[in-house]
């Protein structure tokens, strides 16, 4: 391949994770990978295609396992976790008709979720309910009073 195909898409790579995914640090390695290769077939010592695929993939797979969680470390970007204790007892928006032990769709913190109504009420579509527990990602629900 040639030289500046690697390199326009190494900084493609590298300005995607900037842009779409700031943090995540997975497209800047390829985006690395790339202009390494790049550089290397621009001095002719890049080999034939296949060679330069090895190399990228093999190039972009170890700085993924040996930097990216030091470098999320070094800029303190932290995962994000769902304290899921906080779920329990929150406010949801029914989104379906669930009839008392129907399953339908509720709406929690922007985020359509899969419920059961395990109260004595039907809820209607925009009525307020309150989550009484959650078994993996199915929320028990019911009617708010």
């Amino acid at each position: 391949m040639l030289w500046w195909i690697w390199i326009i898409s190494g900084i493609a790579l590298a300005l995607c994770e900037v842009i779409l995914t700031p943090g995540v640090f997975v497209l800047l390695f390829f985006g690395i990978s790339a202009l390494v290769v790049g550089a290397m077939v621009a001095m002719g010592v890049g080999g034939p295609f296949w060679v330069q695929c090895v190399v990228f993939t093999l190039l972009a797979i170890c700085m993924l396992a040996w930097f990216r969680e030091k470098m999320r470390n070094m800029l303190g970007v932290k995962g994000q976790k769902m304290d899921f204790d906080s779920i329990v007892g929150g406010s949801a928006v029914a989104r379906d008709e669930l009839a008392p032990g129907a399953s339908g769709k509720v709406e929690f913190r922007g985020s359509s979720w899969n419920a059961k109504n395990v109260g004595e009420r039907i809820l209607y579509p925009g009525d307020q309910c309150r989550i009484e527990s959650m078994e993996g990602l199915l929320l028990s629900v019911k009617a708010s009073d």
